[in-house]
């Protein structure tokens, strides 16, 4: 009975060691992903700044001397509900008011933002540290869906 009782305290001492290293790893890994998205910020900032009649310039300038790719395509894929110069055509009159909206739209019908989740990520994946039980197994879930 006296070793059980140790033993258990042992494991309960590693398990607790165990805990603070994989909180403390969480937390390092918190503070870089704060880190980069403040590097993210800043270059956005930075690209906002410079003149956008300068990426205007350059585009048309691309686009006079690049060839054109074929209008039912994109990318290599073709959506097989429909093709670019239908979608194109298709458009609303005056619905879209700058490149980038024109850009979101297009990636919106022809291109999955859906990203597939290996099964390494999967394994990998951890409830925060104050995160319910309930969501980390309904995001652990969401993930499944989308593992190949």
């Amino acid at each position: 009975m006296m070793t059980s009782a140790i033993s258990l305290k042992e494991k309960m001492a590693a398990m607790s060691r165990a805990i603070e290293k994989l909180t403390k790893t969480v937390e390092e890994k918190d503070l870089q992903i704060a880190n980069l998205m403040n590097k993210l910020e800043s270059k956005k900032s930075e690209e906002s700044k410079s003149g956008d009649m300068d990426d205007a310039d350059e585009a048309l300038k691309q686009a006079d001397t690049n060839e054109h790719p074929d209008a039912s395509t994109f990318g290599g894929y073709k959506n097989k509900e429909r093709n670019a110069f239908d979608w194109y055509t298709d458009l609303e009159p005056e619905s879209i008011d700058c490149w980038e909206e024109m850009e979101h739209e297009f990636q919106n019908c022809f291109y999955s933002t859906r990203r597939s989740v290996s099964m390494m990520e999967l394994t990998n994946t951890k409830q925060g540290k104050e995160e319910p039980v309930v969501d980390y197994i309904n995001r652990w879930r969401a993930l499944s869906l989308d593992c190949k």
